[in-house]
């Protein structure tokens, strides 16, 4: 995929989400396999999601179809809203190394035509929130897996999206870097930003979500609960619950 096709799927300027008997098979083994069978989810604008599940659920896949970078597949799929952002976990494949990090946050909004200097500002207002450790003038190939993981989530929020897919945005982040970045994002999260999030950690995501669902996969994926915060005396009543998400490679503690 080239860097400009990415430009054009992965933020998108077209937020109510819904998908309705959502079908989606693999090839494994020499056949056809199950993902998604009849799957539904809806998603209410600015409602702030964490779908976790074990590895080899879905839950990239569900949000690759949301992004419209997968499109082979059966069922209705349908977002409300003028700009969908989407966080990559492959920041190697969707930072593009001849562009030092500075560029790549903004090429967004210059191939969307939204305003080089106002996202130079919102980026120097985000830097000096966050204190990033390293150069916005290096090149991504340069950086840790967690500083390029910064820079994506930095270009995901620049675009100023209604929709922000994430998908494990934390996971190359140290505990000190996550915990910081997490406060950041809890005041950006508006109350007109619909969020979905993918994460095996419940602890680690809980002050930003008000709603958590919890997939796991049989013979094809299914959701298994679905935690509302509105359902809750307290936000910290919520919080508890969520935090006591665990998912391993075969299963989940609750």
């Amino acid at each position: 995929m080239s860097i400009w096709s990415f430009l054009k799927i992965f933020f998108q300027n077209e937020s109510m989400i819904k998908i309705k008997n959502l079908t989606k098979k693999y090839f494994c083994n020499g056949s056809n396999k199950s993902l998604f069978s009849g799957f539904d989810l809806v998603i209410r604008k600015s409602e702030k999601v964490g779908l976790f599940a074990p590895n080899g659920t879905g839950k990239s896949t569900l949000l690759n179809i949301l992004a419209g970078v997968d499109k082979d597949f059966a069922g209705t799929v349908s977002i409300e809203g003028k700009r969908i952002s989407y966080m990559h976990q492959d920041t190697n494949a969707t930072l593009a190394p001849w562009f030092t990090c500075e560029n790549n946050i903004l090429l967004v909004r210059k191939y969307h035509h939204l305003g080089i200097e106002k996202g130079k500002a919102l980026l120097k207002r985000f830097v000096n929130e966050i204190e990033i450790n390293f150069s916005l003038d290096q090149y991504p190939f340069m950086l840790s897996g967690g500083q390029r993981q910064i820079v994506a989530l930095l270009r995901a929020l620049i675009f100023e999206p209604d929709v922000l897919l994430l998908d494990e945005p934390f996971s190359a982040l140290d505990i000190e870097k996550r915990a910081a970045f997490i406060e950041f994002l809890t005041k950006h999260f508006t109350n007109n930003l619909t969020v979905i999030m993918c994460s095996h950690r419940g602890d680690e995501v809980k002050s930003l979500l008000d709603r958590a669902v919890i997939l796991e996969h049989q013979s094809e994926t299914r959701i298994t609960m679905d935690i509302c915060r509105s359902k809750f005396h307290s936000k910290q009543e919520f919080e508890q619950i969520i935090s006591k998400i665990r998912f391993k490679k075969n299963g989940h503690e609750i």
